[in-house]
């Protein structure tokens, strides 16, 4: 159904013909776990009741398991329901974030907090960590200052001692790779569709000559890692500063470091300068939020790849795009539907263009 609702979405945005689509729209990429899938969710709190709001409401819905949720998330948030330090910090917070942590088998828990918070609070943080096994940190996160403080069992600890990691098999790249993050940084929620991405990017970049790629959303290095490491060198660049922090991590912890360059600086900026430069590149890569990147599209052209693949969770917002990659003189060359988000009517697809 998701795969058909693509399709006519390529049609009426006139980017392909419907007699074209079996050639271009290739078998959607189902995930490995239609349920149990996300690796991390965000539960409201309101007046001390954690839950979700309702479908086009803000009627908080009390929940005490989530089916999209991993059984490692559910399991530590049954145990903070019946924990009385959890419920205490409840009634000042208006949200709550559950991180799993896979290669670790444990949980990260933050905490949107309404206010400065104060010993107290780090008090009952801390204890929470000592009581549930499987809850290795809590993290407050006040609006309008830096995230932190961090706790653990053993009290306050700095932000780079604390990693969310989660490891790809040795043969996608040909050996293994972990790739950690700071809790707060992006990844994707479904870990095993990602694995599938990454599979994909590979598949549509393996007859190239491995060259030079630009990553211009490069997060902590998601897809410029697995690049690096089939030999391509790569640039990456992102707005959140402690995600390009990760993504130098895993390169050095990778030895790829000497074939990747990443810096914090937006899309446009990076485009602009390189323009400037007179860089070129051989393959870019494309994994803008879910607003697009309207502004970055007349200034691709300038970057002489050959192939351009994007990466995008929002039809409307890459079918307005594509348009202009097409007008530019790029053509589809393939389209993939990926259900990263199962039992939700969200789509995240991924397309190849090639220079005309």
């Amino acid at each position: 159904m998701k795969n058909g609702i693509l399709g006519e979405t390529l049609c009426r945005a006139g980017l392909c013909r419907e007699e074209e689509l079996p050639a271009l729209l290739g078998a959607p990429l189902a995930s490995p776990q239609p349920f149990g899938y996300r690796q991390r969710i965000r539960l409201q709190v309101a007046q001390g009741v954690v839950g979700y709001f309702g479908r086009q409401s803000h009627s908080l819905v009390p929940v005490s398991r989530c089916a999209l949720a991993g059984e490692g998330i559910n399991s530590v948030l049954a145990e903070l329901l019946k924990s009385r330090p959890f419920q205490s910090l409840m009634d000042l917070a208006s949200a709550i974030e559950l991180l799993e942590n896979p290669d670790h088998n444990s949980v990260i828990l933050l905490i949107h907090y309404t206010r400065k918070t104060r010993p107290a609070e780090h008090q009952a943080a801390k204890l929470l960590c000592q009581t549930l096994p499987k809850l290795a940190a809590v993290i407050f996160s006040v609006e309008g200052q830096a995230k932190g403080p961090y706790f653990t069992e053993r009290g306050e600890v700095q932000p780079n001692e604390l990693r969310l990691e989660f490891s790809l098999p040795a043969e996608l790249c040909g050996q293994p790779l972990t790739l950690g993050l700071e809790p707060g940084g992006f990844c994707q929620v479904n870990l095993g569709q990602n694995e599938n991405c990454i599979r994909l990017l590979l598949e549509w970049t393996r007859e190239m000559k491995p060259t030079k790629a630009l990553d211009l959303f490069c997060g902590m290095g998601n897809f410029s890692l697995p690049l690096a490491m089939l030999g391509w060198k790569v640039t990456g660049m992102d707005m959140q500063r402690s995600t390009i922090r990760s993504a130098v991590r895993n390169a050095e912890a990778t030895g790829v470091a000497d074939r990747c360059r990443f810096s914090q600086e937006s899309a446009i900026k990076a485009a602009r300068r390189l323009l400037v430069e007179k860089a070129t590149f051989d393959c870019l890569l494309l994994d803008p939020p879910r607003s697009g990147c309207a502004e970055l599209i007349p200034l691709l052209p300038g970057l002489n790849a050959r192939q351009i693949i994007y990466i995008s969770c929002d039809p409307a917002t890459l079918a307005r795009d594509l348009a202009g990659l097409i007008q530019a003189g790029y053509r589809l060359a393939e389209v993939r539907l990926v259900d990263m988000f199962p039992q939700t009517a969200h789509q995240e697809t991924m397309v190849r263009l090639e220079r005309e």
